[in-house]
């Protein structure tokens, strides 16, 4: 038995045992999901032949659109595009999975984060000795980056964290310019490419 819960613009929301969905011929809308259910609830794709269950998201969004294959029982694997009428919303909370980062992060992060409303996890640093392998961690990673896609951005990234162990080992930037001036002068520069391909012990 159907119990109608409640009438939206477009279509009436029904709930069928542990399923919930609007009439049968009626296209999803904007209503269905602003009107007190959560995108985080599970929303199943099913065949539009026999019903059968071919994928399941936190999202309804991530499920339209998409090409399936049933191989439930028709003559042969049904292929369809899946559409909004064919959702169903399953009793239940979706879990989605934690994305593991543990890096540093730039101090206005988590303020980006939260305005966009964004699910995250923080802590402060306190240890000095841990502190100084993540910032050694974070330098090979924007290195890595700018290798992999040379740019102002990545570049001025490299230099963020250069800058943070800089401060962290107290180095001065009047000392630093006159060392790199002291090495420029001693061993020279980059400027001619010079490639040493062998050495040998006289």
């Amino acid at each position: 038995m159907e119990k109608k819960i409640k009438t939206l613009t477009g279509g009436t929301l029904y709930r069928d045992g542990s399923h919930v969905r609007i009439g049968e011929d009626e296209l999803l809308r904007e209503d269905f999901v602003t009107s007190g259910m959560s995108d985080k609830v599970i929303w199943q794709m099913l065949c539009p032949d026999c019903g059968a269950v071919m994928a399941e998201n936190g999202n309804f969004r991530e499920l339209i659109e998409k090409e399936y294959t049933c191989d439930g029982p028709h003559d042969e694997p049904l292929k369809f595009v899946g559409r909004q009428q064919d959702l169903m919303r399953k009793a239940g909370t979706y879990t989605e999975k934690k994305k593991i980062y543990h890096k540093l992060i730039r101090d206005k992060i988590p303020e980006i984060m939260a305005e966009k409303n964004v699910e995250f996890q923080v802590k402060v640093i306190e240890s000095n000795k841990e502190f100084k392998q993540l910032l050694y961690k974070k330098l090979r990673e924007e290195v890595e980056e700018f290798i992999e896609s040379p740019s102002l951005g990545e570049y001025a990234d490299i230099l963020e964290v250069l800058d943070a162990l800089r401060e962290f080992h107290n180095f001065k930037l009047d000392d630093i310019k006159d060392a790199k001036i002291l090495k420029r002068t001693i061993s020279g520069g980059f400027k001619k490419r010079i490639l040493l391909e062998w050495t040998k012990e006289k």
